[in-house]
């Protein structure tokens, strides 16, 4: 079934991703109420169980960081490994997904912290994390390597913060207070 929106033929994906784990869930649409909801099928990475990961990883200060963006960011070579597993671990997510779905269509949305750059497709700036200015060219190269079938073009990173955000206001609505999640 089509609507103007979405091709409810495809599997969707929301990808999270965080200073220490990136997470993947499969999303279903509720047409009746225009809710989305988490699927059974979540896959974590933490990303200390990568290969190549940094345990004792510093980030460049933030001041430094901020001083770059508007001129040549140059990564130092931790922040490039680092970088590496990031997008690494993000690719995994996808490929057992795509093997999940025998490599059916996959729509899926990344939302990373950081500041990202003016066409998204980077992460100039992470407090707790690697700078990834290049993260969305290198988990296109990964995910072709492995023969990924893109439901669409990878085009950018949104905010993790962002996407919390609309995952509150376009999920089932709290039926009684038992659902009521308490606030920590």
């Amino acid at each position: 079934m089509n609507n103007k929106y979405f091709d409810f033929s495809m599997k969707l994906l929301g990808i999270d991703g965080g200073a220490t784990k990136i997470s993947g869930w499969e999303v279903f649409f509720d047409e009746n109420t225009n809710t989305f909801s988490l699927g059974d099928t979540g896959i974590v990475r933490e990303y200390r169980d990568c290969d190549n990961y940094i345990a004792d990883f510093v980030p460049e200060s933030m001041e430094s960081q901020f001083n770059a963006i508007n001129s040549n960011i140059t990564l130092t070579h931790d922040e490039k490994v680092q970088g590496e597993v990031y997008v690494k671990a993000c690719a995994d997510i996808i490929y057992e997904f795509s093997r999940k779905y025998d490599n059916e269509n996959i729509l899926f949305g990344i939302g990373m912290p950081g500041l990202k750059s003016k066409d998204r497709k980077g992460i100039l700036a992470m407090a707790n994390g690697p700078r990834i200015p290049d993260y969305i060219d290198n988990l296109k190269k990964i995910l072709q390597s492995n023969h990924i079938n893109l439901e669409s073009n990878l085009i950018f990173l949104g905010s993790d913060a962002d996407y919390c955000g609309i995952g509150e206001e376009y999920s089932p609505k709290v039926n009684s207070e038992q659902d009521v999640m308490p606030a920590i």
